[in-house]
């Protein structure tokens, strides 16, 4: 069923509407206006599509899971680290509770539940392999893509879009999801895996106009299902990131510019649903407040000025602009970067600032070209205006949606200029961005060739300096990391984390006193790092410190009482300090949350041990040798010792000739030796 779409000259003409297909007649609304040209409403059975569907698949579906197929095994990198391995709350799925409250301290899934929900379900099918979390990312991509396409196909046969666009309304949108779907600008949401919450959202909001869409379409209890489905996904989108705060105004001024004409009418038919979309804003609010400016990361407060930010966004919008056509090369991290003044910056300031102001000129006088800058500017907002990101001043994966908007501008620009040649055109350039993609994805290979990918394109980022020296040393480059640490330093000598690193690099390296300087250092200019205190305790263990390795790590627990590392390093510092009843206890608890957490089976036998409960501590020992880790000679010596207290003397010998084996002149084994021989 369906009524003719046409434009008509003057506001005073009017309408017949004629039904067809053998369906009853459904009365349609009066027609709108728009700057005082009516038009009627469109229908789904006038919408043309312009694409087979084996294309649309080929296309949408197919082209982006090949190019971003070599991504599947990168490794964890950056934020990807906190979220998956050090996150507690996605190690289970029930109760939805635990997967539902994030941890806070400005992490990616801080205060967005239904992102953190579903890194647990990944958690829940494969662990903290990586293949699991990318692929459900590419499956999120393939799935905005998809909708991006729908959306575009609809929008673009409106009748206030112009007749040369609407005849070839499914081709263009196919041209422009394509484009956007293989772009490599795209690999900053989707190959890294802690950006999800990027894509969700992106996800959300494409879904919640599409509901909409469709329950203005629909009547009865259809209508209503549609309505529900797009509170829904709008929520949804509230839960896995801030960009969605857009998204009921969205809704409202697509529905002014492609449905009703106007605000006012738009409210008058469907201002219940409106006001329901704008109810989720509560959530939001809530989870802003909840996340406590994103553990001082955000917001206002942070040590970064408003007008500082606003500068470097000017930068930062214009570089989104240039990359968006020539995608290369790509900055991985560009830390935390602030423009200096200049004219230059002021100047892209200005060149922003004018395109703001002709977005709301063309709200008004070009509605169609209004809603496409008001949702270019409305999805940076949040985090490219003037509230500060102090972490991240510039992220290349702030384009993901509104990199669209300039696709298709760009598309349907080439086709008013090309005509039908820009499909050649079209499909060039999607094969370029397609290898371009590829060849970004195996930047993602290993934590060392991004990270000195990123070096090389911005050598003053003293956070990729820092973290190339930590993958380095992860990878055993204890020179090559300890160099770029040293790098670091000379551009700012007093940085805590670069200090925590050349901490860790030392004491690896056995210069325990260096490194006990270097992190007292770092705690000193920046003490609300959970994990400072717990390299603090280690070094302080290791220059044979354990009374004062308790207070590092005790205060490490206090700040993150779900730290596995705080809680075993304590335990080995309160048994060391003679505190052994305390030590079980600690060790007690930590083996119910992670009985095979790395070096709880030593410690937790060592202290068994010194208890007296021998086959406790003979459990333990056997434990760490069944867990496939290579055993130490303190370990085997242990277990030899109590197998000796035990009495099965053979068995204290045979391990014994174990500790041995592997150091023979380990005077501990020998004296035992001694003792077993008489």
């Amino acid at each position: 069923m369906g009524c003719s779409s046409r434009l008509r000259a003057s506001a005073s003409s009017a309408f017949k509407y004629q039904t067809f297909r053998d369906r009853s007649c459904f009365s349609w609304p009066k027609p709108f206006e728009v700057r005082g040209v009516t038009v009627d409403m469109i229908t789904p059975s006038e919408q043309r599509i312009g694409a087979p569907a084996w294309l649309v698949i080929l296309l949408l579906v197919v082209a982006p899971v090949a190019v971003y197929w070599n991504s599947l095994h990168t490794p964890l990198v950056l934020d990807d680290l906190p979220v998956v391995t050090e996150n507690p709350s996605i190690r289970t799925l029930w109760p939805l509770t635990v997967p539902l409250a994030p941890p806070g301290g400005g992490l990616p899934v801080s205060a967005r539940p239904v992102a953190n929900l579903s890194f647990a379900l990944n958690y829940a099918t494969g662990g903290e392999s990586v293949t699991s979390y990318h692929a459900l990312n590419v499956i999120l991509h393939v799935l905005s893509a998809l909708a991006l396409f729908v959306l575009l196909r609809g929008t673009l046969a409106r009748p206030v879009v112009p007749e040369k666009f609407r005849a070839v309304a499914g081709t263009l949108a196919l041209a422009v999801a394509a484009l956007w779907a293989v772009h490599p600008l795209q690999t900053a949401a989707v190959t890294y895996i802690s950006q999800r919450t990027e894509l969700l959202a992106t996800l959300c909001y494409l879904l919640t106009l599409l509901a909409f869409i469709r329950s203005t379409e629909s009547a009865g209890p259809t209508q209503k299902g549609w309505a529900a489905v797009a509170v829904i996904a709008c929520l949804a989108g509230m839960g896995s990131k801030e960009t969605m705060a857009s998204a009921p105004l969205l809704v409202l001024l697509y529905d002014r510019t492609f449905l009703a004409g106007s605000f006012a009418e738009a409210w008058r038919r469907r201002g219940r649903l409106h006001a329901a979309l704008l109810a989720t804003w509560l959530l939001l609010a809530w989870l802003v407040w909840h996340s406590a400016s994103r553990g001082g990361t955000a917001g206002w407060g942070t040590k970064v000025a408003p007008a500082a930010y606003l500068l470097t966004q000017g930068e930062a919008i214009m570089g989104y602009f240039a990359r968006s056509v020539l995608p290369w090369p790509l900055v991985f991290d560009y830390g935390d970067y602030l423009t200096p003044v200049a004219w230059g910056a002021i100047l892209d300031v200005a060149l922003v600032g004018g395109l703001v102001a002709g977005t709301l000129v063309a709200l008004r006088r070009w509605p169609v070209a209004g809603f496409a800058g008001a949702l270019f500017f409305a999805v940076l907002a949040p985090s490219s205006s003037i509230v500060p990101v102090a972490t991240q001043t510039i992220a290349d994966h702030r384009m993901y949606l509104p990199l669209a908007v300039v696709l298709t501008a760009l598309v349907l620009g080439g086709y008013a200029w090309l005509g039908r040649r820009v499909w050649f055109v079209a499909l060039g350039v999607a094969v370029a961005f397609g290898a371009l993609t590829v060849l970004r994805n195996q930047d993602y290979a290993t934590r060392v060739g991004l990270w000195r990918e990123t070096v090389r394109q911005r050598p003053d980022n003293i956070r990729a300096r820092n973290n190339l020296a930590a993958a380095l040393l992860e990878a055993n480059e204890m020179e090559a990391g300890m160099a770029e640490l040293r790098a670091a330093l000379q551009l700012k000598p007093d940085h805590p984390d670069v200090l925590r690193n050349l901490a860790r690099a030392e004491l690896l390296a056995g210069g325990t006193p260096e490194a006990l300087a270097h992190i007292e250092q770092a705690q000193r200019i920046d003490p609300s790092v959970a994990a400072g205190w717990t390299l603090l305790g280690a070094t302080r263990l290791h220059a044979n410190q354990p009374e004062r390795a308790v207070e590092a790590y005790a205060q490490a627990r206090r700040m993150r009482p779900d730290s596995l590392a705080a809680a075993c390093g304590l335990g080995e510092a309160l048994f060391l300090s003679g505190r052994n009843d305390e030590a079980l206890t600690i060790f007690a608890e930590l083996s119910r949350q992670a009985p095979n957490y790395p070096g709880l089976h030593l410690n937790y036998g060592g202290a068994l041990l010194d208890a007296g409960k021998l086959e406790a501590a003979l459990a333990q020992f056997d434990a760490a040798l069944a867990d496939g880790t290579p055993p130490t000679t303190k370990l085997l010596h242990l277990r030899a010792l109590t197998l000796a207290e035990l009495g099965r003397r053979g068995e204290a010998i045979e391990a014994v000739r174990q500790t041995l084996k592997l150091e023979p002149g380990y005077a501990p084994a020998l004296e035992l030796a001694k003792e077993l021989g008489r």
